[in-house]
């Protein structure tokens, strides 16, 4: 058997001597039989997938911290943003938590009505420094003008859909920021994209105290938002279970039901009244954190000189400062990230 198959294989070597190499030109030529002794070649593609206004960037973290590292470059970088993520079900975790930490957000994607997805469309245009969460199947096509940055808050699942993704800043030569957040499960698909794009993407300078200083109120966001999630879940299921056995006319089981209606009533009420107090204690605790402003590192909230406070107080009316960090001034993540590409250049 491995003597058929070496010869075979020696035979089939014999025939593909002087063959052009699969997927060449001169393959292609050969294939549709061009006639032409010296043809022109003319090649229209571009150098790069991406525009050259695009600066492409990356920040690795763990796959359970990327929410404190979305909010902390949204807050940090206020400005136009698409967040793209993989499955709607992230969207529609994602939103309720950004609404609770007092982000402009909005979602998009292809189970919701087409009236509505214009509606949040035409409201991400108009608000300022607005966020669209997003699904590759619902922003297909979309022309949006003036969005400054993206964010790939799970990594694409192929180089051409990263293409896409980017290609929605960085339009009619103005520049663009795309960001890739990256966990360890991510980092194989990563490697995979950068080989196929022929390119490696720097990291994304973080200011790591600060990422620390806004956890607490993402975590408390987050708490909200999955308790909500399960009160509105359980709800819904023992609604919809009424409804469907009251249609069919038949009695569910106690698995389901307990045997009474008022015991369901009053034990579901009072388990309900409980975790809705929770919650708005929760939430009580969340706007307290967010009228607090967040300072930058080696400046305290709780203890201010007198030269510290009046300085406070001209940051607060310079409409140069960040709105939320009052400490630090508007910066642009495009120039923070050329700024970074700048000093690795100067040290290499």
């Amino acid at each position: 058997m491995q003597l058929v198959a070496r010869k075979q294989s020696s035979r089939a070597a014999k025939r593909n001597r002087g063959r052009p190499e699969p997927g060449s030109m001169e393959d292609l030529i050969e294939r549709v039989g061009f006639q032409h002794a010296n043809p022109a070649f003319v090649d229209v593609t571009q150098a790069t997938a991406t525009a050259q206004t695009l600066v492409e960037t990356r920040i690795d973290c763990l796959a359970n911290e990327k929410d404190y590292y979305l909010y902390y470059f949204l807050i940090r970088y206020p400005a136009r943003t698409l967040v793209f993520v993989n499955s709607i079900d992230s969207i529609r975790r994602m939103l309720p938590m950004l609404r609770l930490l007092r982000v402009n957000v909005f979602g998009l994607h292809a189970q919701m009505e087409q009236r509505q997805r214009l509606k949040n469309i035409d409201r991400f245009r108009e608000t300022e420094n607005a966020v669209l969460v997003a699904s590759d199947v619902a922003a297909r096509g979309l022309d949006i003008p003036k969005v400054e940055y993206v964010i790939h808050y799970q990594m694409p699942r192929s180089g051409d859909l990263y293409v896409h993704r980017s290609g929605r800043t960085a339009r009619a030569q103005n520049e663009g920021l795309a960001i890739m957040l990256v966990s360890p499960e991510e980092r194989k698909l990563y490697y995979k994209m950068c080989a196929k794009l022929d390119k490696d993407i720097a990291p994304f300078p973080v200011d790591l105290d600060l990422v620390g200083r806004i956890k607490p109120r993402v975590d408390l966001a987050r708490d909200v938002e999955l308790r909500e999630h399960r009160l509105n879940k359980a709800t819904h299921e023992r609604n919809w279970f009424r409804k469907n056995a009251e249609e069919l006319d038949i009695e569910l089981d106690s698995d389901f039901m307990p045997s009474s209606d008022d015991e369901r009533s009053a034990e579901t009420e009072h388990n309900n009244r409980h975790e809705r107090q929770q919650i708005k204690g929760l939430k009580s605790q969340l706007n307290q954190m967010l009228k607090t402003k967040i300072f930058s590192r080696g400046t305290s909230g709780r203890y201010l000189s007198g030269s510290v406070i009046s300085d406070l107080a001209e940051r607060l009316l310079d409409q140069s400062s960040n709105a939320n960090i009052p400490t630090l001034s508007k910066e642009s993540a495009i120039e923070t990230a050329k700024a970074k590409a700048g000093k690795r250049a100067t040290v290499h």
